[in-house]
This record gives C-alpha cells, structure tokens and sequence, in this order.
C-alpha cells in the first residue's frame, strides 16, 4: 500500500547569535527531521542572515531559510514538535 504525501515548503529563522560556521548545522537538522519521519527533501534554500521587518524578542535580523519538501500528512504534527524543541 502506498501512502500517500502532499508537497510542503517550511521557512525558517535561526537565531542570529549562532557561529556563522553552525547555522548550516542548525539548517541541516530540519532537513534531518523531515527525512527521519519518511519525507522527501527537494529543494533547500541556505540560510542568510538578514534584517527583519519587525523585532522577534530582542532580534531585529535572523538567518532566513527554507525547505521544500513532500510528506504524509499525518506526520505534520511530529515534524512540528520537532522544530519546536529546537532552541536555535
């Protein structure tokens, strides 16, 4: 039996006080979760630091990311839980 997956896209912020030389690391976890719950990675836009449109907390920029990706639904909630419990 095939199970059936929909295409999604995840844009993501990293918190601007980590190393330059880790926010690929921090990027790669998300890429790590979606194909450890069976999902597909397509397309990966690495992140850049940039300069947000209005303060997050005490943050006025962020690396902005995001993913493409094609998934079965019923492991959304898993996949948010996931990101969710990441402090960067």
């Amino acid at each position: 039996m095939e199970v059936e997956t929909k295409k999604y896209e995840i844009s993501y912020l990293i918190n601007p006080d980590v190393a330059e030389d880790e926010v690929f690391g921090e990027a790669g976890k998300i890429t790590g979760f979606i194909q450890d719950i069976h999902g597909l990675v397509g397309r990966i836009e690495e992140p850049k630091k940039r300069r947000l449109a209005y303060p997050i907390g005490d943050f006025y920029q962020a690396y902005f990311g995001w993913t493409t990706f094609t998934l079965a639904p019923e492991h959304l909630a898993e996949l948010k839980n996931r990101i969710g419990s990441e402090k960067n």
